[in-house]
């Protein structure tokens, strides 16, 4: 048997092993072992950054009297934060993002607020 062909064959007992725990979608990611190294890092760095601006926003929030909560509930109903989303590129842009990055770095520092991770964001697009 050729490496190719054994190879598929272990990918089609991954597929079936892992079916009925997969139901909703394709959990089973074929790649080569550098990519899924990055992958992982990358998939940690990024939930760690969502914590991370969550973090930001709520001590906003606090200071702005916000209930974060609600903040939290209304950005988690949006669909955008699907993989769908994360395409790398040139960077942000539109008519939303850099008037809405700016907006809320401005809206920080009305209250002497230091959001270091927007004003990141706003540098470097």
């Amino acid at each position: 048997m050729h490496k190719i062909e054994q190879l598929r064959n272990s990918v089609d007992a991954l597929r079936e092993v892992y079916e009925p725990f997969s139901r909703n979608h394709n959990k089973v990611v074929v790649m080569d072992v550098r990519s899924d190294e990055l992958t992982k890092y990358a998939a940690n760095c990024m939930l760690a950054t969502k914590v991370s601006f969550m973090n930001e926003i709520a001590n906003l929030a606090e200071r702005k009297g916000v209930d974060i909560e609600m903040v939290r509930k209304g950005i988690g109903s949006g669909p955008r934060s699907d993989y769908q989303f994360i395409y790398p590129g040139v960077g942000y842009g539109g008519s939303c993002f850099p008037k809405d990055v700016q907006a809320l770095i401005r809206t920080a520092e009305g209250i002497d607020f230091d959001s270091r991770i927007l004003k990141d964001v706003h540098l470097h697009p």
